[in-house]
């Protein structure tokens, strides 16, 4: 069974019930990790919704800012290969002969 999240919006007051996993996703989206800024209510477009636990909220932001920051200092580092860098490997100039097949 999936876990819910209820959101709270402060501009109109309505209440919605969210998969923990999909908030979880639309946060990891976000640039930045402002605990001031909601979910995005549907009906006015401002981020304005709240989970009714304010200290989950703002550790879920930190623990999704803290995971980031930590993916981006081990890509970083120069043991990683660089995955934008398409590497082929050598191929002769001349392909050898194919062999004839043997007579049966």
């Amino acid at each position: 069974m999936t876990d819910m999240v209820t959101i709270k919006f402060a501009d109109t007051g309505d209440e919605i019930e969210i998969a923990r996993g999909r908030l979880d996703k639309e946060l990891r989206g976000r640039p930045d990790f402002d605990p001031s800024k909601g979910v995005i209510n549907p009906k006015t477009g401002a981020a304005t919704g709240f989970p009714f636990d304010k200290k989950e909220w703002e550790s879920w932001l930190g623990r999704i800012k803290q995971e980031k920051a930590d993916a981006k200092t081990a890509t970083a580092s120069p043991s990683t290969p660089d995955r934008g860098k398409v590497v082929r490997p050598e191929a002769p100039a001349v392909l050898p002969p194919i062999p004839e097949p043997a007579p049966k």
